[in-house]
C-alpha cells in the first residue's frame, strides 16, 4: 500500500517508543505498562525507531532521554552532571539555588535530587582542617548576617580568632519572656552564648552548636541537660546544604522562646564541650535522627 493508505494504521507506544500496527497497539501498550497510546499521522520509515537524543541546555552536548534532568518549574532541559555541577558551584557561595538559563529558584524536589551527598565522614565536632568548599561557603555566610543587621534579630556572630571553623553567636533581647526575666538577674553577660564548630565538609555537613553558659533548667528551651540543641535541623538526617546560619541561629532562638526556657542560676558553671557531644549523641540515638 501506499504511504497515503498507511497514514492511520500506525500507533507509536508512549513507553517504548516502538511502532506497533493499530490493531496491536493496545495489547502493546498494556505488556508495557501505559494507559494510552499517542497516535501519528504517518507511519515510521522503518521497524527500528532510532532512539531520541536530546540537547543539555548547557554543555549542548545531545543525551539519550535518561540521562536528561527537567526542571520542576521552568522545563528546562540539562544533562546530570551540568546541572549538578551548577548546584554544587552555587552551593559553595550561596544558599539560593536557581536555573542556570532563566534564574527561576530550583524547587523542593529538584534540591532533594540535585544536591550533592556528603562527600565523605568527617569530624563533625573537631575539624582538624578546613576545605576550600567550605570556606568560601562560611565567608559567604558571614557576609549574608552581617548585611542583615542581626543586632536588630536579636543576635551576633563572628568568628573566633579570625577562624573561620569556629563562631561565637549571641542571643539576646527575649523581652516579655520569663527568659528575658532570667537574663536580667545576672549580674554580667545578659545574654546567651553558643559555641558553633564547622566541618570541613560544610555545607553537606551541618555545624555542631552548643550553649556555652549560662545554664539551662532541664527539659526546657529545648536545650540537653549537656547543653547541645536539641534540633532535627542539627542532624545529618534533617540537614540540608541550602540551610542559611542566619536561618539556623534565628531558629534557635525562637525555640528558646517557644520551648520555655529557664535559667539555672544555682549552677554557675559553663557548659563543656564533651557534656554536649554526649548529650547530643543519645539525643539523637532517642529520637531516631
Amino acid at each position: 500500500p501506499s504511504l497515503c493508505q498507511m497514514d492511520d494504521e500506525y500507533e507509536l507506544c508512549p513507553h517504548c517508543s516502538e511502532p506497533q500496527s493499530i490493531y496491536e497497539i493496545f495489547s502493546h501498550v498494556d505488556s508495557c505498562n501505559t494507559k494510552k497510546a499517542k497516535t501519528y499521522s504517518s507511519p515510521p520509515n522503518s521497524l527500528e525507531q532510532v532512539p531520541t537524543l536530546i540537547s543539555c541546555q548547557k554543555c549542548d552536548s545531545k543525551f539519550s532521554n535518561d540521562q536528561i534532568y527537567i526542571l520542576d518549574d521552568c522545563s528546562h532541559r540539562f544533562c546530570r552532571p551540568c546541572i549538578q555541577e551548577h548546584v554544587s558551584a552555587t552551593l559553595m557561595t550561596s544558599t539560593t539555588i536557581t536555573c542556570p538559563r532563566c534564574d527561576v529558584a530550583l524547587s523542593v524536589r529538584d534540591m532533594k535530587d540535585l544536591i550533592p551527598k556528603s562527600p565523605q565522614k568527617s569530624d563533625q565536632f573537631t575539624p582538624k582542617k578546613g576545605s576550600s568548599q567550605a570556606t568560601h561557603r562560611l565567608k559567604a555566610e558571614l557576609k549574608q548576617i552581617y548585611d542583615s543587621k542581626p543586632e536588630i534579630q536579636g543576635y551576633s556572630a563572628a568568628p573566633i580568632d579570625d577562624n573561620l571553623y569556629n563562631w561565637k553567636i549571641k542571643l539576646f533581647g527575649f523581652d516579655s519572656t520569663e527568659l528575658d526575666n532570667d537574663l536580667n538577674r545576672l549580674k554580667k553577660k545578659k545574654y546567651i552564648l553558643l559555641h558553633a564548630v564547622f566541618p570541613q565538609s560544610f555545607p553537606f555537613e551541618p555545624p555542631f552548636i552548643r550553649v556555652i553558659r549560662p545554664r539551662f533548667q532541664f527539659r526546657t528551651g529545648h536545650v540537653t541537660i549537656g547543653g547541645s540543641v536539641c534540633m532535627e535541623l542539627l542532624t545529618k538526617s534533617g540537614w540540608s546544604p541550602a540551610n542559611t546560619m542566619e536561618a539556623v541561629i534565628l531558629s534557635i532562638r525562637l525555640q528558646l522562646i517557644e520551648g520555655g526556657a529557664r535559667l539555672d542560676r544555682a549552677n554557675k558553671q559553663d557548659y563543656t564541650e564533651q557534656e554536649a557531644k554526649v548529650a547530643f549523641d543519645r539525643m539523637v540515638r532517642e529520637h531516631g535522627w
